[in-house]
């Protein structure tokens, strides 16, 4: 909650610096997996920059964010045990030789601009499917 935090006040911070338009309903979002995380991390936000300016935000579960955007989205895995790996990726099946995973997919296409994804590589690495999105992403990330 307090990393995600961080990165939310540092997006908003990006965009006071760079002279855009900040909208607490359109900049940015956070997501997390399970509806006890969001007032976590809403007072963690609160904490760092009271409760006025980021009130706005929307923090909450893919499943409630399907059909919204917003520019930037913090998808914070926030899980600390193995099993609750088979909670994230409850929502899988395969087609063409490829798993494809409804949770991750609805969750990767909120972000207009930009994606930040938060959570314990060697953790998430135990996953088949999460194990191939980081491998992706550092990929990436290199060139």
């Amino acid at each position: 909650a307090e990393l995600i935090a961080d990165v939310v006040v540092a997006v908003y911070n990006l965009y006071r610096e760079s002279g855009r338009e900040f909208s607490a309903t359109q900049s940015v979002g956070v997501i997390v997996p399970y509806r006890n995380q969001i007032a976590t991390v809403r007072r963690s936000i609160e904490q760092r920059v009271g409760t006025e300016l980021l009130s706005d935000i929307t923090i909450d579960t893919v499943e409630r964010y399907q059909g919204s955007e917003r520019d930037v989205i913090v998808y914070g895995f926030t899980v600390q045990r193995e099993y609750q790996l088979d909670f994230l990726t409850n929502n899988c099946f395969e087609e063409n030789g490829f798993i494809i995973d409804r949770k991750l997919n609805v969750a990767l296409t909120r972000a207009r601009e930009q994606m930040i994804l938060i959570g314990n590589k060697q953790l998430l690495s135990q996953n088949d499917l999460f194990r191939s999105l980081i491998e992706q992403t550092e990929v990436t990330l290199k060139q």
